[in-house]
């Protein structure tokens, strides 16, 4: 397509399911384990968003080095471990505001 008018492109990445990592860490590794790791290899565990992967738009923009607070994920691992996170349930058009 050769064209100098703008255009609307959609990025879609996906990973066929013999590609993707055999274990997922960032939600079967153990609480000791996080709480003793460095930052180093909880960047390699999978506990770094960067820009892409990102948890509730938590990482947006962020640099995936380990010592980047804004790229660590480990404080919500560690609300679904103690039954703090807060799940967004179904959201319909008549909800009001104080309800959601």
């Amino acid at each position: 397509n050769w064209t100098s008018e703008p255009r609307h492109v959609l990025i879609a990445g996906f990973h066929r399911t013999w590609m993707r990592t055999q274990e997922a860490w960032l939600l079967s590794a153990s609480p000791d384990v996080i709480s003793r790791a460095s930052p180093r290899l909880l960047q390699r565990l999978g506990f770094s968003a960067h820009t892409i992967g990102t948890i509730e738009g938590h990482g947006l923009g962020a640099s995936g080095d380990p010592d980047d607070d804004f790229s660590t994920v480990v404080a919500f691992r560690n609300a679904l471990d103690t039954g703090k996170y807060a799940r967004v349930g179904i959201l319909r058009p008549g909800d009001c505001r104080n309800d959601v």
